[in-house]
């Protein structure tokens, strides 16, 4: 009889802890920063069509109680204290037009400018237009900056058209990827503290006269590092810098070859490399690889690639050893995200407005599930994302305001 107990309070501690390991914990909002959006200098202002407001940039600087925006249209960043405007940071030739055609505009209207106390402007000579922003760790941020064809350097615009000129007489290249090269503008990142000086400038493979053409993500690690991840010819390439020098490179062709470097391939199978991401102590890169299935054609009703499984390999960057922690992961709405703190996330878009995100150890063993449901129209919040720092960020435009939250 006592064995049987003893046996029944072992089974009920598994359970226990089993039901413990899936429950799911739901974070809690905290509003940090509302700012009306209107034709108020102290304020925010985004072009607006049908009452939608547009241009919001998908990442916004937080550094204590402070917000870092962009202003795309207006080739501005507004610094804000506590929801109170400090400081704008405006590209110099862009402002120089501005001011003309307000002064022209007053001058028509005979009327004079406003006499709110002016905020303090400092003109930046390379910034063109702004875009997404991460805060750095030193009262400083990053930020994307967008230059179109017509503000490219003439070495820059020759060497896009050597690049086409080119791929047209290479037969076996295909049409997209000329088109790829094609594009209407690049993209520097600029390197600013909040008194809006200029720290530094990025550029492709830390050459800072090369520039992007597609910027994917970007942030800061505890020790100060900037990573960035961009696509470039075809290729995918994380970066981390370090005093804005380039310090590490990785690809996802390389990505892939160590991933699938101990499996054996077959011709019915894609093998990928889906993302890269590092950790917040920048000690460890995760890569994950994925694999797909080529239908067969030969069917009447064959579809596109099926997904089989994901691969996640953790790559430790002091020792160069390659440690696997998931090799059949088969859900494909699992996806992978940055890692928080020392563990892996992966998220589930569950609805419109649910996102699970389930923790897992280096040693594949989930620790718990966390869920954001967003409250309200749906349509009002803009984008929720996950920083190295280890926090959960929510952009919402509601009632002309712009509204960041953070989840706990």
């Amino acid at each position: 009889m006592r064995k049987k107990k003893i046996k029944f309070l072992i089974v009920i501690v598994i359970v226990n802890f089993s039901c413990a390991r899936f429950r799911v914990e739901k974070l809690q909002n905290e509003e940090l920063f509302s700012i009306p959006i209107n034709e108020n200098i102290n304020s925010l202002s985004f072009p607006e069509q049908k009452g939608l407001f547009h241009e919001i940039p998908s990442r916004m600087g937080i550094y204590e109680n402070k917000l870092i925006v962009s202003e795309p249209s207006n080739r501005q960043i507004k610094i804000f204290n506590k929801n109170k405007l400090e400081l704008i940071i405006a590209s110099k030739e862009y402002q120089k037009i501005k001011v003309t055609q307000q002064e022209i505009k007053n001058k028509e209207l005979k009327t004079q400018p406003k006499t709110e106390k002016p905020v303090k402007t400092i003109l930046a000579d390379n910034l063109s237009i702004p875009g997404m922003i991460i805060a750095g760790q030193d009262e400083d941020f990053y930020v994307v900056s967008y230059f179109s064809e017509k503000e490219m350097p003439k070495n820059i615009q020759n060497e896009k058209a050597e690049n086409i000129d080119q791929k047209n007489n290479d037969e076996e290249e295909s049409d997209n990827q000329i088109d790829s090269q094609k594009s209407t503008g690049f993209y520097k990142i600029l390197h600013f503290n909040i008194k809006g000086e200029l720290l530094g400038i990025i550029g492709r493979q830390g050459k800072t006269e090369d520039h992007f053409e597609n910027i994917l993500w970007m942030d800061v690690d505890s020790d100060r590092g900037f990573w960035v991840t961009y696509s470039y010819a075809e290729e995918v390439y994380l970066e981390r810098y370090v005093d804005n020098m380039l310090r590490e490179t990785f690809t996802k062709n390389m990505c892939r070859d160590i991933v699938f470097s101990t499996i054996s391939k077959s011709q019915d199978y894609i093998y990928s490399c889906e993302n890269m991401f590092p950790f917040s102590n920048a000690e460890k890169v995760i890569f994950v690889g994925r694999v797909d299935k080529i239908p067969d054609r030969s069917e009447v009703n064959s579809q596109g690639l099926i997904f089989q499984k994901r691969i996640f390999l953790i790559r430790d960057l002091a020792t160069q050893e390659n440690k696997i922690i998931f090799n059949n992961l088969n859900d494909p709405e699992d996806y992978p995200y940055i890692p928080y703190d020392k563990n892996i996330s992966l998220w589930q878009f569950k609805d419109h407005s649910t996102t699970k995100i389930s923790l897992y150890s280096l040693e594949g063993d989930l620790l718990k599930n966390l869920q954001i449901e967003l409250p309200g129209n749906r349509h009002a919040w803009r984008s929720t994302y996950l920083t190295l720092s280890g926090f959960f960020y929510s952009i919402r435009i509601q009632k002309n305001n712009l509204m960041i939250y953070r989840w706990k």
